[in-house]
């Protein structure tokens, strides 16, 4: 009897902590009542109880991370932990020079705990930050030949926010915040110009954004075959539709190019992935619907929550892993992210679905 009542006081210690999370209907992952007793302005049991607030608008779970003055949604966030890691081993016979985006961007909501790039053998080597913060690179130059080896490893904090899709507000072009309207035109491999009529008559019955960009991304999860090897470094979303196969670059930018046919801002996501299989660097989208980039994965290929952000970009062009100038080898890449939360709950498109939710990464 004892160690029953010990081992309650034990777990209600944890819930007050904020490390477990409280079951309830509406929020599939529970409730973080840590979080809602440090930022709620009084106690809503309305809320507690429906998942909803009693207030019509502006009251929600969390801090507000809706930007660009965008009036917050009902939404919840909470913070995960990763650890990933990259290795990369090249054969050179001839200088080259590398543009790596191998480390982690610092964002509002995901932040580096620590990191290290190691190096071999020593390389002339510089850093830099472009597009505000959304690509971190090293630039590497060798002058002889040899092998390159490169092991990065960080340890991240990572943020999500679910809102729900019935709060979302919708805004055309004419409303855009300044930011957004770079992701609107076609791009290098997201020539949404190509796809315009093709994108009305597959989805031109769809009424708000979201629903337009969750139909895209189940209509290219539903026709496009995810086919390691059958695309390269200068396939198109034109040539996937053609094509039909791919891999989750391809997956990106073709959904990429139906959303801004369909006058919506989206963008390119490389991220490191928690539970994808074969482990590998990965490619989702984001489309920005009432103030926030909500995030989109085609491939379903890995858990929308487990994603860590490298780079950001109009495409893979501003995007990419690596840009060679040169021609040394691949020999080697091994790429990992574990979760360093023992209680990781996965986030799926059929979680979301069900639930009603959109999710951004912060």
């Amino acid at each position: 009897m004892v160690a029953a009542w010990r081992a309650t006081l034990d777990t209600v210690d944890r819930i007050i902590a904020g490390e477990l999370l409280v079951p309830h209907w509406r929020f599939k992952q529970g409730f973080d009542l840590k979080a809602y007793f440090e930022t709620a302005e009084r106690t809503d049991f309305v809320m507690i109880l429906s998942g909803f607030p009693a207030k019509s608008r502006s009251t929600y779970l969390g801090k507000s991370t809706g930007n660009h003055g965008a009036e917050p949604a009902h939404v919840l966030e909470w913070r995960m932990r990763f650890r990933v890691s990259s290795h990369l081993d090249y054969h050179l016979e001839d200088p080259a020079t590398f543009f790596f985006a191998l480390k982690c961007i610092e964002t509002n909501g995901q932040h580096i705990e620590n990191e290290s790039l190691l190096i071999e053998p020593t390389a002339d080597v510089d850093e830099f930050t472009i597009g505000v913060g959304m690509n971190r690179f090293t630039r590497i130059r060798t002058s002889g030949s040899g092998p390159l080896s490169l092991r990065y490893h960080a340890d991240v904090e990572t943020s999500i926010q679910l809102a729900d899709v019935s709060t979302l507000i919708s805004e055309g072009p004419h409303l855009l915040v300044p930011d957004a309207v770079p992701f609107l035109f076609p791009s290098r491999y997201c020539q949404s110009d190509r796809l315009r009529q093709q994108a009305l008559d597959l989805f031109g019955h769809l009424q708000d954004p979201h629903s337009i960009a969750a139909g895209i991304s189940d209509w290219v999860f539903e026709h496009v075959a995810y086919r390691s090897g059958t695309s390269n470094e200068q396939s198109s979303a034109v040539e996937t539709l053609e094509q039909r196969q791919g891999v989750c670059r391809d997956f990106s930018h073709l959904a990429i190019g139906f959303c801004r046919a369909m006058n919506m801002p989206a963008r390119y996501v490389t991220c490191y992935s928690h539970r994808l299989e074969p482990p590998d660097f990965h490619a989702v989208f984001e489309v920005f619907i009432g103030g926030m980039w909500y995030v989109f994965d085609p491939t379903r290929l890995a858990p929308l929550n487990g994603l860590v952000r490298i780079a950001t970009g109009r495409d893979a062009a501003d995007a990419a892993v690596c840009t060679i100038f040169g021609n040394p080898v691949l020999n080697n890449i091994q790429v990992a992210c574990e979760s360093l939360d023992g209680d990781f709950v996965p986030i799926t498109r059929d979680t979301l679905h069900g639930a009603n939710q959109a999710i951004a990464l912060l």
